[in-house]
Formats: C-alpha cells, structure tokens, sequence
C-alpha cells in the first residue's frame, strides 16, 4: 500500500485542485508553511508535511514504517520530521524577534477516508 498519497479531495495536499495554493508561503522538501483560511491573528500558520499519509488498516503507532509527531504519524522518508522541527523553530524565532511575542503551537489532524493530513497550527500570542 502506498502510503505518500496525494489526494484529490484533500485540502493539503499540493496536488489537489482543492488546495488553496495562493496562501503559500513557502515550500520545503518535506513540508510547507501556509496561513490558515480562517486565521486566529495575521500572523498565524501552518506547517503542513508535503505528504498525505493513508492507513493500510494496520493500525498507527508500531506500524513498520510510521513516525509520530505529536499526534499524527508523518512518511518515514528520512528528514520530514527535522524539517518540521525547523520550520517550527524559524517561527518561532520571528515571532520572539520580530513580533516580541511566544509561539503557541498545536496541532491537528484531520480524518478522511484514507487516512489523516496533519497540520500544525503556529499562532504568536
């Protein structure tokens, strides 16, 4: 089973026609940070991983293959999850330095019917 699908009906998936791409702010190897449709402030993101991640009905954690960060599991190419630690630590850094503000991080995950697109909501506050 493949599980690094892009699906046409996912709204973060960069392949999907429903993909909001005019929100991008930049893209990475493995992730891309893009505001929010409905922000909570201006300078809330997201940093969403480039891959969608299906279940072969396996199960999630201790499935061969699968890596949690915080509550969703992310592809097992090598670098996604340091990739996302960075993009989190760049915002965070701006918003402290340039904003004189904390990073409030949290994330999401959100079911469809194959599987879960998580995105990590980065808000200053």
């Amino acid at each position: 089973v493949d599980r690094n699908c892009a699906r046409t009906d996912c709204w973060f998936c960069l392949a999907s026609p429903t993909c909001e791409k005019h929100l991008i702010v930049t893209v990475y190897d493995s992730c891309y940070i893009t505001m929010p449709k409905g922000a909570v402030n201006q300078h809330h993101t997201l940093i969403v991983p480039v891959n969608h991640i299906i279940s072969d009905g396996r199960g999630g954690e201790g499935t061969p293959g699968h890596r949690r960060i915080l509550g969703a599991f992310l592809d097992p190419t090598s670098g996604v999850e340091e990739e996302v630690q960075q993009a989190k630590e760049k915002l965070r850094r701006h918003a402290n330095d340039v904003l004189d503000k904390d990073l409030f991080v949290f994330e999401r995950a959100i079911p469809t019917r194959g599987g879960y697109h998580a995105h990590i909501n980065c808000i200053p506050v």
